[in-house]
């Protein structure tokens, strides 16, 4: 129970691993931040006694964010980039929330965080060919005094020069294929002279019998 409900409230989803209650969700719990939140565990044992045990905690404490998502990255000029990302769906307010972002810069890596849902940042390298990050959330220091982080949002991905790896995918098989026409033409154009001279010289020495013929 915590501070205010009228009566405690027992678990009504338990958490399972290998068939063992291992937690519990409480989804309804309203107006409980910055009060205390009053947790007993009990259980009971055919074989032995188990003692219940007793915590005290505020939600704001304990709670884990859901993860930001709708990631973006635009690029603002050569070597500037601003990466932006939603404010976690949930009860938590936004100036309440911290961000980690980590960077890969091709095969570069930073961790950086913000209390905003964007980040400006600079390239490290001017030629880089892809710049990938992902973030996670939790409630800064300012609403509580530790928070959990949550899961880490889905990777978001820029690459650079695509109009000219569009390029080179199309202007390979191209080039194949141009060079293919034009080693069918010049074989059929050889042929074709091989073939004329071939007539020129049976024309030729029919004419030359003829003349000794004569």
């Amino acid at each position: 129970r915590y501070e205010g409900l009228e009566q405690a409230i027992q678990c009504a989803e338990y958490m399972k691993a290998n068939g063992k209650n291992v937690g519990c969700r409480f989804p309804y719990l309203k107006s409980s931040d910055y009060k205390n939140f009053y947790i007993c565990v009990n259980g009971s044992s055919e074989s032995m006694h188990i003692r219940s045990s007793y915590f005290i905690f505020q939600l704001q404490n304990i709670v884990k964010p859901l993860p930001p998502d709708y990631l973006s990255v635009t690029v603002k000029d050569s070597n500037e980039m601003i990466l932006k990302w939603s404010i976690p769906r949930g009860p938590i307010p936004a100036r309440c929330l911290i961000y980690e972002i980590v960077l890969t810069e091709d095969d570069t890596t930073r961790v950086s965080t913000t209390i905003d849902n964007e980040m400006y940042i600079r390239r490290t390298l001017n030629k880089s060919h892809q710049l990938c990050f992902l973030v996670r959330s939790k409630v800064n220091i300012y609403c509580s005094d530790d928070g959990i982080w949550s899961e880490w949002s889905e990777e978001q991905c820029w690459k650079g020069d695509i109009w000219k790896e569009t390029l080179i995918y199309f202007m390979l098989p191209f080039g194949f294929i141009s060079l293919f026409v034009l080693l069918i033409s010049l074989l059929l154009l050889h042929k074709q002279r091989t073939f004329l001279k071939t007539i020129f010289n049976l024309k030729k020495e029919v004419f030359t019998q003829q003349e000794t013929l004569c």
